[in-house]
């Protein structure tokens, strides 16, 4: 699951009752992976739900996607 962020500001700011609300229910209907992207301080959070691990990168990050193990590698491209 991918969620981009419209509005600006950094993500604690940025609606983040929300995002709590739509991670809770994407982990009970069974999503493994929620993103969250923020153009705005080029940054990503990504939460595995099996692990129960938040990590945040940068556009510049290679960013592994869990669900195929680590075996895809996506980077966030901004022009």
């Amino acid at each position: 699951m991918l969620k981009y962020s419209k509005r600006g500001g950094h993500l604690y700011h940025w609606n983040r009752r929300n995002n709590i609300q739509k991670l809770l229910k994407y982990k009970t209907a069974g999503v493994r992976e929620y993103w969250i992207v923020d153009p705005m301080v080029d940054q990503v959070i990504v939460y595995k739900f099996d692990t129960d691990i938040l990590m945040q990168y940068s556009f510049t990050d290679e960013i592994p996607v869990a669900i195929y193990d680590g075996d895809l590698r996506l980077k966030i491209k901004t022009e």
